[in-house]
């Protein structure tokens, strides 16, 4: 399940994004958090596993007219990742 980051509970989000290597420290994580929350275009969402009920993965998107474009995609580092790409895109249908 895809949950929007809300402006007061970025912290679970910070987490996940800091496993990528571009953004290494609070203060870039920080300021990648805030482009996102900056427009109401951009969304930052958690993804929710089905199984355990954790956040495992933090999805960037960006709305272009009747389109959505993929921004980034981060998964937790203990995750088997395919079985996240095979259900993650039964979350977006039900996003809409």
């Amino acid at each position: 399940m895809l949950v929007v980051v809300r402006k007061d509970q970025p912290k679970i989000a910070m987490g996940l994004l800091s496993y990528l290597p571009r953004l290494h420290d609070v203060a870039s994580v920080q300021r990648e958090i805030e482009w996102y929350q900056a427009d109401d275009c951009r969304d930052i969402l958690l993804w929710q596993s089905p199984i355990t009920q954790h956040y495992v993965a933090v999805v960037g998107i960006e709305k272009i007219f009747d389109s959505a474009v993929l921004r980034l995609v981060v998964f937790g580092p203990k995750l088997p990742k395919m079985n996240v790409i095979r259900l993650m895109p039964k979350s977006t249908k039900r996003c809409k």
